[in-house]
């Protein structure tokens, strides 16, 4: 018959032999090379190791911002994940440390799955940013870095008004991952024409909507229903056409 050992004996039983693994690296550190080999992976026997400092705890706090943190709740097999959006303007060796630090500090602390989102404007940064990085021995990484990159090499070129009428958010893409792009003229053409067509449908909008208000003066000059005042927070298309209509006020 089982004697059972009361909890505090167990835990002290619990803890001795979880402290007698831990020696048995701390004094033997080449028992992983010998245990890896018998497992098939081929590490080879350490010259020298040294003991390093078990606290993981950041000495100093340090400051580390993504660009974009949004979360996604989807009705698909991938369910609910964050994405993290990072533009990123030329090559950085520190930036795969960053990003994977940023990866697993979203996941430890949502508890969902993160994808890294690298938005680039020349081919070259692209490429790199590309890369799977791998973190650890090349014979058994523990962590590898793949982003999904944005870039002129797989964001199409939108040169036609009407798929910019389709998708402004995609031809708006196309004109920032293409500003090198010969035809940039051609693409930021297409992009404002239907900001414009976009901003017209919305001041029509609005401009009905202020008629019927109660205490509408008609003639009133009241510039997108601001009263009078310079408009904070337009769309591009309606900040570029109340600029016009000032400059228009002022001339006359």
């Amino acid at each position: 018959m089982c004697q059972r050992l009361p909890v505090c004996q167990r835990a002290r039983t619990v803890s001795s032999s979880h402290e007698a693994m831990h020696r048995l690296f701390q004094e033997d550190p080449g028992v992983f090379a010998r245990t890896a080999r018998a497992l098939g992976h081929s590490f080879t026997d350490p010259v020298e190791v040294s003991v390093l400092p078990t606290d993981l705890t950041e000495p100093s706090p340090l400051e580390r911002r993504v660009d974009t943190l949004l979360r996604f709740d989807t009705a698909g097999p991938e369910g609910s994940f964050l994405l993290a959006v990072e533009a990123q303007s030329r090559r950085s060796d520190a930036k795969p440390a960053s990003w994977a630090y940023y990866a697993s500090y979203l996941y430890t602390k949502y508890g969902l799955p993160p994808v890294l989102l690298v938005i680039c404007h020349d081919r070259a940064t692209a490429a790199w940013a590309a890369r799977h990085v791998d973190i650890g021995p090349p014979q058994w990484p523990t962590l590898t870095l793949r982003p999904l990159v944005l870039g002129p090499q797989n964001v199409p070129v939108v040169l036609d008004p009407d798929v910019a009428r389709a998708d402004i958010p995609l031809a708006a893409l196309s004109a920032i991952t293409h500003s090198d792009h010969p035809d940039i003229g051609a693409i930021l053409k297409a992009l404002a024409g239907r900001l414009e067509i976009t901003g017209r449908g919305r001041r029509k909008h609005r401009h009905r909507a202020h008629r019927t208000r109660p205490g509408h003066r008609p003639g009133s000059h009241d510039l997108e229903g601001t009263h009078g005042r310079r408009p904070l927070l337009l769309p591009l298309g309606d900040r570029a056409e109340a600029s016009r209509r000032r400059t228009c006020r002022r001339a006359h």
